[in-house]
C-alpha cells in the first residue's frame, strides 16, 4: 500500500485521514495557544500550498485514530513524515526542564525526529514561537541556554536512552530554524 504522495511508507499504517504518507508532521506542546497556531498553520500549508499537488500534515488531533494507541500513532506518523517542524515555545521547553524525570512526548518527537535526520530524511525545521500576551502583543522567543537542560537522558520508557536531554536540545539549537513572533495567522 503506497501512500498518497507516491512515497515509500514503513508500512500499512494510515492516519484517521487514511494518509499513509505526510508531507509534514508537526510536534508540539499540547497547550492552547500551540494548538490554536498549530492548526492554523496545517491548514494554511494543505490549502494555499497544496494547490497543485496536496500537502498532507500529520497534527495529532486531526491524525489520531480514536482508539488506537496514540503513542504508537505518532510514532508512526513521525516515521512516515517528509519533514518535521518543532514547534519551540518558552512553555513547551519548561517542560523539557524536567523530561528526565518526567516522560515527555513532545521530547520524545524530537528525539526521535533528530535520530531519524541524520539519514537525511525527514527534514528537521524547529520554529521559535514568541509568546501572544493577553493585549495581543507578541514577546519574540528568547533563547534558552543549552546549559539549563539537564545533562542526563529521558525518562521516557520509549526514549533511545543514548543522548542527554542537553545533548538533543543543543542539536535542536544547531539547526536553522525560523523565528516566528510576528507570524501573520496568529488571530489577534
Amino acid at each position: 500500500m503506497m501512500g498518497k504522495l507516491g512515497g515509500k511508507a514503513t508500512d500499512t499504517w494510515a492516519c484517521s485521514n487514511d494518509n499513509i504518507m505526510h508531507d509534514v508532521f508537526i510536534s508540539y506542546r499540547q497547550e492552547q495557544q500551540q494548538q490554536q497556531i498549530v492548526l492554523t498553520l496545517s491548514r494554511a500549508l494543505e490549502q494555499h500550498y497544496g494547490v497543485v499537488s496536496p500537502i498532507h500534515t500529520f497534527v495529532d488531533v486531526k491524525c489520531l485514530r480514536v482508539g488506537e494507541d496514540w503513542s504508537a500513532g505518532f510514532m508512526k506518523g513521525l516515521a512516515n513524515s517528509r519533514m518535521v517542524l518543532l514547534m519551540c515555545s518558552e512553555v513547551a521547553l519548561e517542560k523539557v526542564l524536567e523530561s528526565d524525570k518526567k516522560p515527555d512526548n513532545m521530547f520524545l518527537e524530537w528525539e526521535m525526529a533528530l535520530s531519524r535526520a541524520t539519514a537525511k530524511s525527514p527534514v528537521v525545521v524547529p520554529v521559535f514561537l514568541g509568546k501572544l500576551g493577553e493585549d495581543k502583543t507578541i514577546t519574540p522567543f528568547r533563547n534558552f541556554s543549552v546549559e539549563r537542560f539537564p545533562d542526563t537522558v529521558p525518562c521516557h520508557s520509549k526514549s533511545l536512552k543514548n543522548r542527554t536531554v542537553r545533548e538533543i536540545m543543543a542539536d535542536v539549537y544547531r539547526l536553522q530554524g525560523i523565528r516566528a513572533s510576528d507570524i501573520e495567522y496568529i488571530e489577534r
